[in-house]
């Protein structure tokens, strides 16, 4: 998760530099794409969740998520920001959804990586047992 955070990130900052070049509303864009960047890092949690069978868990999540992103647009309930433009309260929906998603995925996360590391053995045994590779 660090290094696609890290890679999107990487990413993320070199379009907001091309992208400050073209428009003058910096902070408006520096807010969508630190949100695009958090959703990014939901997605790939999500994506690792989903392949261990736990899509509804995901979909409650993203509910919430868009709930927070609607209250906040349209009210200013004393927990969420006030006055939020729109990027903002798509930042703030990003996160709830990132936050729901890491305090569940640790276990599924681990899975993953065993799971990597297991296919990268199980090639190498293939090779040394005399399979080859194919083309």
């Amino acid at each position: 998760l660090a290094r696609y955070a890290l890679i999107l990130a990487a990413l993320s900052l070199a379009s907001l530099f091309l992208i400050l070049r073209l428009d003058q509303n910096g902070a408006y864009l520096t807010t969508t794409l630190l949100a695009n960047w958090v959703l990014g890092c939901a997605f790939f949690i999500g994506f690792g969740l989903i392949s261990q069978n736990r899509i509804g868990m995901v979909t409650k999540f993203a509910a919430v998520a868009l709930v927070v992103h609607l209250l906040n647009l349209t009210t200013n309930v004393g927990f969420l920001v006030q006055g939020a433009t729109e990027a903002s309260s798509y930042l703030l929906a990003c996160l709830v959804f990132t936050f729901f998603l890491l305090s569940v995925a640790r276990s599924a996360l681990c899975e993953i990586r065993n799971y990597s590391y297991d296919l990268h053995l199980s090639r190498s045994t293939h090779v040394l047992q005399g399979g080859g590779v194919q083309g």
